[in-house]
Order: C-alpha cells, then sequence, then structure tokens
C-alpha cells in the first residue's frame, strides 16, 4: 500500500503519520470557500476537478492526501515524491521531495531531497513558500524523520511540565517542537526542550524508542492526560500495566498492575507495583462525585503513583478530594481503584504546597481547615485562620504553615515535618527560623509578647541560656 506522510491536526496533539489511498473511490474536499474533488485520469491516475467537473489539474498523481488547515493538499507522483497543491489547483511545491513534514499551525514545513533538508515559509501574498535556514540544534530531527519512513505512526514524547510556547502559539506537543528550529526575521524562537523519547505504532502495537532511536524501552502508549511526577518520568499504558518510564534513565523503573476480585457484594482491586509491595481498595461509594477541570496532580508519593482530584458532588456542589491509583486503560473502572480522603462537604478546595507534597486549603461559610494530600487533619476545620500559606523550609524536610487571622500580614506560624507527616510546632507563634547553635539546628519561635521559644527538629521544646 502507498503510503503518504503528513501531520494532520485535529483533536490529537501528535505528530502522525497515515496510510491515505483513496482509489476505489472519489475523494471529495470541503473546503470553506470551495468544494473540489478528486477524478480518475488514465492508468488510475488522480487530479482535481471542481462539482461541475472543471479539471483543476491533469490526472498526474498516484496518490492525495486529505486536506490541511492551511488549505492545501499533499499529493504524490512516482509512489515515493510528494508536493502541495492548493484548491485551485495550483502547484505550490513540485511533486520532487522524498520527505514533506506538514506543520499545521504556522505556515511552515520542513522538506527532504537527496538526502538533504530544507525549512520552507508560506507566505501568503505571494501564495509561495520561501525558504528559511534550519538551526543546527534541531531537536533530534534527523532520527525523527527516519523514525517516520519506518513507522505508521510517530509521537515525540517531551516534557509536558512547564513547557514554554514558541512563535506566540502552541504546537501540536504544547509546547516548542522540532519545526521550532526555523529562524527568520520577526519569528520569535521559543525554548526548545530536549526530546525524551519516541513513541511508534506498527500493526496497531505502540512502541517507547529510546531518544537513539536504538532500542526500544517498553511496549505501550504514553499517557498525556495529566502532568507527570518530574520532568522525565511518563506513565505508559500496556493492557493492564502501568508501566513508569524514567526518559532521563531510557530505562523502566515501576511497574504496576490491577488485580480485580470480588467479595460478596463488594469489588476490591489490588494494586501491586513492581517490588512486590501491594495496596488493596475497596469499591468507593461517590458516584455522585464529578471531577473539578484542572484539578489535577500526578505523583510518587508512599511506594505507589497517585492521581490526586478536587471533586464536587453534582447535586450540593460541594467539593472534597479524591485519590486515585493510576490505572490503565483495560483495568476495572478508575473508580474502583480510588477513595475519597477529604470529605465532600465544603464550599471551596485549594490545593497548596509543592510537587513533592500537596495540603488542601478547605472552606465553608464559617470556617477554613487545612488537610493532608493523604486526607489527614493538619488544621481542624473551626479554627480562627481565614485562611493559609504554605512554605518550604530551607535545609529542612518540611513546611512552614502560615494561618491568616485577620489582615493581610497578620498571620500566625507553625511547622510541618514530613517526617511522620504532622505538625511538630502549633500555628501559633509571629515568626520561626531555623537557626544552628552549639553545632545543632534548632527551630527559634517568636511569641506573641515577644519572648523566644526553641524546639528541636523533631518538635520538642528546649530551654536556652542565650534567648533574645
Amino acid at each position: 500500500m502507498r503510503r503518504l506522510i503528513y501531520i494532520l491536526l485535529f483533536l490529537a496533539f501528535s505528530f502522525q503519520s497515515y496510510a491515505v489511498d483513496f482509489h476505489g473511490e472519489t475523494h471529495i474536499y470541503k473546503n470553506a470557500k470551495s468544494k473540489v474533488r478528486t477524478y480518475y485520469g488514465a492508468d488510475s491516475l488522480l487530479g482535481l476537478e471542481d462539482v461541475k467537473g472543471t479539471k483543476l489539474t491533469p490526472a498526474i498523481y498516484t496518490e492525495m492526501g486529505e486536506e490541511t488547515r492551511d488549505g492545501m493538499i499533499m499529493v504524490e507522483v512516482d509512489d515515493s515524491l510528494y508536493g502541495l497543491i492548493d484548491f485551485k489547483g495550483k502547484t505550490l511545491l513540485p511533486p520532487v521531495y522524498s520527505f514533506i513534514d506538514r506543520e499545521l499551525i504556522w505556515g511552515h514545513l520542513t522538506v527532504e531531497k537527496d538526502g538533504k533538508r530544507w525549512g520552507l515559509m508560506y507566505n501568503r501574498k505571494t501564495e509561495s513558500f520561501d525558504e528559511v535556514p534550519i538551526r543546527e540544534d534541531a531537536q533530534k530531527s534527523p532520527i525523527l524523520y527516519s523514525l517516520k519512513k519506518q513507522y505508521e505512526q510517530v509521537e515525540i514524547v517531551r516534557n509536558h511540565a512547564n513547557m514554554e510556547p514558541a512563535a506566540g502559539g502552541f504546537s501540536e506537543f504544547g509546547c516548542a517542537n522540532v519545526i521550532d528550529a526555523f529562524n527568520s526575521e520577526g519569528w520569535r524562537i521559543g525554548l526548545c526542550k530536549d526530546t525524551l523519547a519516541y513513541q511508534v505504532k506498527k500493526e496497531n502495537k505502540y512502541y517507547i524508542i529510546s531518544i537513539d532511536g536504538q532500542k526500544i524501552i517498553t511496549e505501550g502508549q504514553v499517557f498525556h492526560g495529566d502532568r507527570n511526577y518530574t520532568d522525565s518520568i511518563h506513565f505508559v499504558y500496556n493492557e493492564d500495566t502501568l508501566v513508569v518510564v524514567d526518559f532521563r534513565k531510557q530505562e523502566v523503573i515501576d511497574k504496576i498492575t490491577f488485580d480485580s476480585n470480588q467479595k460478596g457484594k463488594s469489588t476490591y482491586v489490588t494494586v501491586t507495583n513492581m517490588k512486590g509491595e501491594k495496596y488493596t481498595f475497596e469499591s468507593p461509594e461517590y458516584s455522585q462525585v464529578k471531577n473539578v477541570r484542572g484539578s489535577v496532580d500526578v505523583l510518587f508519593h508512599d511506594k505507589f503513583y497517585w492521581k490526586y482530584i478536587i471533586g464536587e458532588h453534582k447535586r450540593t456542589k460541594k467539593k472534597g478530594v479524591i485519590k486515585h491509583c493510576l490505572s490503565s486503560d483495560k483495568s476495572t473502572p478508575s473508580g474502583v481503584v480510588a477513595k475519597i480522603i477529604v470529605p465532600v462537604k465544603y464550599e471551596e478546595v485549594e490545593r497548596l504546597g509543592d510537587a513533592q507534597f500537596y495540603f488542601y486549603d478547605v472552606y465553608t461559610e464559617s470556617c477554613v481547615g487545612l488537610y493532608t494530600m493523604d486526607g489527614d487533619p493538619v488544621i481542624p476545620c473551626g479554627s480562627k485562620y481565614n485562611f493559609f500559606r504554605i512554605e518550604r523550609i530551607k535545609n529542612y524536610d518540611g513546611y512552614e504553615i502560615k494561618g491568616n487571622v485577620g489582615s493581610d500580614d497578620d498571620y500566625k506560624v507553625g511547622v510541618f515535618s514530613l517526617e511522620g507527616k504532622r505538625m511538630i510546632i502549633p500555628c501559633e507563634y509571629k515568626k520561626i527560623d531555623l537557626v544552628e547553635m552549639d553545632g545543632a539546628n534548632y527551630f527559634k519561635a517568636k511569641s506573641d509578647d515577644n519572648q523566644y521559644v526553641y524546639f528541636t527538629l523533631t518538635g520538642e521544646k528546649v530551654s536556652h541560656s542565650k534567648d533574645s
């Protein structure tokens, strides 16, 4: 089967190569300004005509691809050479290129001929392409183009966290990509992050290929729906197994399997990681709770990869937090491997903290409270505070928690330790500093009456002769 390689962007953001074969049927292009169609000439070659049958091109093409957003059609001659025409039949690029990589948003493309590559930019005034240079540091593009010739579908796997758009808009990946290697006057070059790996498809199976294209890291398909645990760790779905890949190391670091069991009317799901550690879920009862859009965080915590979601009750509109163990596409329903960790009874739930540990600031009309990411109360709802701020303490495995009690600058301060996940110093002080005295570290807390109290790093009060 002849294959026509091109990029098509609709709902998915990915580089893709598709097999295109319209032989045996007339293909209709429904362009916004006109409707045209293919027709057959001698030797089953294809051409373009309008709906009245007026021939816009001779029938000289072996294949004609789908229309692009820019109002162009990729054409093929001799089963291997590609070009572009518009909907009027005008030749935009003669079919002399062994490879054309379309980028649909910004009107530029990469072409290859006789083993050499060019960058081209579409000029709408002249309805032609201008040549533009390609930066030498284009991200692994020779490997990318090589893979696109070998596989049915190729997608670049990048760090999706903290990506910045290039050229004032988003690419297929929501971030700068290899096409941003173009450089021309007035063209803003965005941050071009390293390629982490490649996802390819062949014969209905997906594979994750190493950055050098030399080895298969694992089988499966990368999941892009949630933020990743770190810049380099991504989740790959393979049947009933969730594979965790560290793309910096180019290796699998974990595999999570799901086993569903029935006991009476209750469903139990046992989740097992690569080390054999297990976690068992009972079927929760929260069918009336829906996810709040944009409230998902994914990270490794307590030996497993968890998804934390702020949920809202469909009827009461009250909010809480649901904790999921990441599940594969073909596993039991995701609602089974989850539980409500913050009750669905609050007017608002706000996530605080950082990528290592989360807190949930909860509100009702009359009170405010604070939970950990595991649903353990840190400060009960109904306390004297209006809202909280969380700051990581430098050189200490924990956080400073500030509770607002009045004006914007009126806070009470305490310390939360990640060891044991608890408050070790109550949220009652004007100021707390980590200090070194007599060769040891202490927390120095200033009380409302301007007296100083000292605590060990585990929260025990100590007396000190150097109080000031």
